[in-house]
């Protein structure tokens, strides 16, 4: 529809416009509940949620929820993923206690009617790790991690973009907890991994080697920090520039040691 293609082109309020426009009359002719409507609600949801009108989006995410439920059942896979839906919005809201436990429903349901390497899944232990991870609750992220980077490797392969991702914030929060190094093993094989698939200068290669001479400084591996850091400063002064604040940064850790 025109109100999806402005929304890729950024055009987001014009899209919007349309989009409730189509909503309106899809509900009108076919009723609050036709599949029909729930998609043009869907969609209006998500420009919202772009826009950052997080509770609109929510709302509409609630009333797609609720008929989905009453139409299909709460273990269907449709109210799943639109429960699913639902848990981005709160977690872009920052309400994570109340996206937490639907967030283990919707992967608990999966788990049973999909099976632990599906990939709809996969995607639930992924978004599960990450949201215990940013409410600290560094055992229980710790473990759905492990989870996580098992299943990325065996469904999507150890050099694809979501593995090295999930390696990266494994890394991390690893070296939060003190682990330094198992981190370093995590954030090097990261960094190894984007250097080959995305290349030496991309800004997620340059973010996990930037983390690896972090845990590899804490670790008391100083040489080797010296090289890594210095690496992330040349390629940060050829990226972004010599006063850039993330070189400026970069120098001012190697400075330090």
């Amino acid at each position: 529809s025109l109100g999806l293609l402005l929304e890729s082109t950024g055009r987001h309020e014009e899209a919007a416009l349309l989009l409730r426009l189509a909503l309106e009359g899809r509900e009108a002719a076919l009723g609050p509940e036709s599949p029909e409507t729930l998609e043009s609600m869907g969609d209006l949801a998500g420009i919202l949620q772009k826009m950052g009108k997080y509770e609109k989006a929510e709302v509409l995410r609630r009333r797609i929820l609720a008929s989905c439920e009453n139409a299909l059942g709460s273990m269907h896979l449709s109210t799943l993923s639109a429960l699913d839906a639902l848990t981005r919005v709160l977690q872009d809201e920052g309400k994570l206690d109340e996206a937490e436990p639907l967030l283990w429903a919707v992967l608990e349901c999966r788990d049973e009617q999909l099976g632990p390497l599906h990939r709809d899944t996969v995607e639930s232990v992924n978004r599960l790790a990450e949201l215990l991870d940013e409410m600290e609750k560094r055992r229980e992220a710790e473990s759905m991690y492990r989870r996580a980077l098992e299943a990325n490797e065996a469904v999507w392969g150890c050099l694809h973009p979501r593995t090295l991702g999930c390696l990266h914030r494994f890394g991390v929060l690893l070296h939060s907890t003190g682990k330094l190094e198992e981190a370093k093993r995590a954030l090097r094989r990261a960094a190894e991994g984007r250097d080959a698939v995305l290349g030496p200068s991309h800004p997620l290669t340059i973010a996990s080697l930037s983390r690896l001479a972090g845990v590899t400084r804490a670790a008391g591996g100083r040489e080797d920090a010296v090289a890594a850091y210095r690496r992330v400063l040349k390629e940060r002064t050829g990226t972004l520039g010599p006063t850039h604040p993330a070189t400026l940064v970069s120098l001012s850790l190697l400075a330090t040691l």
